[in-house]
């Protein structure tokens, strides 16, 4: 990490920084370092959750994984201070990169067992590799406070833009996809731009300096969160995971089968994802979601609030807020519709402290109809967008604080007081224009 700063005269700041971390890991005993390991299969016992054999981490097993990450980092900025007047400008910006290394035990299956006996297979589709990179996560801002008379005012923007990418991808064989051969070419994905105001006052109200109004209205953006480098990458639509049931009629715990065929074969039945080891996203994900202006999550608070001196060193303040979120996700799966699903209602127990004495029926519930879609094993077809393409969605927040602030002698502080607020989420309007197996998740 590297600081500057220089005060080139009473009143101009300038301040620079920079920083560098690398992190290199393994989530698991690297193969090169313990061979033995790689002719281990590791089993999950499902009568009684023993997991033996194998390294087992995060619960993953027989997977070995060797990651890298580089964080560059850079800040700049000038600040100009005058009493009634500061100003300050500024950038920041961060890099990213990120590659990882996946393999497999030489038979890239683990096995899960009840009771001791063989139950099914889990396969897995490795070897491959994941790489990302974040070129921007840049923020220019500038912001200016202002002193006439009995009346300040702050005002600022922030422009940020988030940006990730991801290099070629290459799949080639593995132990059980042994003619895999194809490459994914390399993409931009997230391509976020905002705008983001800060704005602010405060007005001596009665030119006494004993009672202060503020107002503010502030935007937020939402901290893009989960593996940023698995959004949008190749191997997020990899079906890197299969599993097959095992009949061992023979009692020798080897699986007599063809495990790189889909198919049943031996004491082996069908794979449960036909499509093992190829590239097809399950999610259909709308670009507007990750690129353009104004598409990240977002909150606005507005605020206002009294601040009075009850005693000498002692005040006490009063606000009010007023938070309102947008930009909500949400994924329908088109796979389904409403006459998937059937109807059926409830009838409360008979007991005297329920509504009427209880016994009453309760409709409106909905219930997937297994023989249209889970055992017909009909693949999901997720659509993810924003909330809006369904139907208006609300969450608003409205919240009280109240505090006392006293400064006593001696250089004692204290400071007391509460808050209370609600949440109010309405998506009735998605709900009314998607009744039932219809309705996007999440909203």
């Amino acid at each position: 990490m590297i600081t500057w700063s220089s005060p080139v005269t009473s009143r101009v700041l300038f301040q620079a920084g920079a920083a560098f971390r690398r992190e290199h890991y393994e989530y698991y005993a690297r193969a090169s370092k313990v061979p033995s390991l790689l002719n281990i299969i590791p089993v999950t016992d499902l009568f009684n959750g023993l997991n033996y054999h194998a390294p087992w981490v995060l619960g993953v097993p027989s997977e070995f994984v060797t990651a890298d990450q580089s964080i560059p980092q850079m800040r700049g900025s000038m600040s100009y201070v005058t009493g009634a007047h500061d100003m300050k400008v500024g950038v920041t910006n961060q890099f990213m990169s990120y590659d990882d290394l996946r393999t497999e035990n030489n038979a890239s299956v683990s096995y899960n067992f009840f009771n001791g006996a063989p139950l099914s297979i889990i396969e897995r589709a490795g070897p491959y590799e994941t790489h990302g990179r974040s070129p921007l996560n840049l923020a220019l801002y500038a912001w200016d406070k202002w002193t006439v008379s009995r009346l300040t005012l702050n005002g600022g923007v922030r422009f940020e833009w988030y940006k990730t990418n991801y290099p070629d991808h290459y799949f080639g064989p593995g132990p059980l996809v042994p003619t895999r051969n194809f490459t994914v070419p390399g993409a931009d994905y997230y391509n976020l731009k905002d705008l983001v105001p800060r704005l602010g006052a405060a007005y001596d109200l009665f030119g006494t300096g004993k009672t202060a109004l503020k107002v503010s209205a502030n935007k937020y953006l939402s901290t893009i969160t989960g593996n940023l480098f698995l959004a949008g990458n190749p191997t997020n639509t990899l079906a890197t995971v299969s599993s097959r049931s095992w009949n061992d009629s023979n009692h020798d715990f080897v699986p007599d089968c063809v495990l790189a065929n889909p198919a049943a074969s031996g004491e082996c039945g069908a794979l449960s994802n036909a499509l093992f080891g190829r590239s097809l996203p399950a999610t259909v994900i709308d670009p507007n979601t990750f690129t353009g202006w104004g598409h990240r999550s977002y909150s606005w608070e507005f605020s206002t609030s009294v601040q009075q001196e009850i005693l000498p060193r002692v005040s006490a303040e009063v606000g009010y807020f007023r938070r309102i979120y947008g930009n909500f996700p949400a994924t329908q799966n088109r796979a389904l519709t409403p006459s998937d699903f059937n109807a059926f209602s409830i009838t409360t127990p008979l007991n005297s402290r329920l509504p009427d004495g209880g016994g009453t029926v309760i409709s409106g519930y909905y219930d997937l109809d297994p023989t249209k879609y889970q055992l017909a094993g009909v693949p999901t077809n997720n659509y993810q967008t924003f909330a809006d393409q369904f139907g208006k969605q609300y969450q608003h927040w409205n919240g009280v604080d109240v505090n006392v602030n006293a400064r006593l002698p001696h250089g004692v502080f204290i400071r007391g007081g509460f808050s209370t607020g609600r949440t109010v989420d309405d998506a009735c309007a998605i709900a009314t224009a998607h009744p039932c197996g219809g309705r996007p998740a999440g909203v």
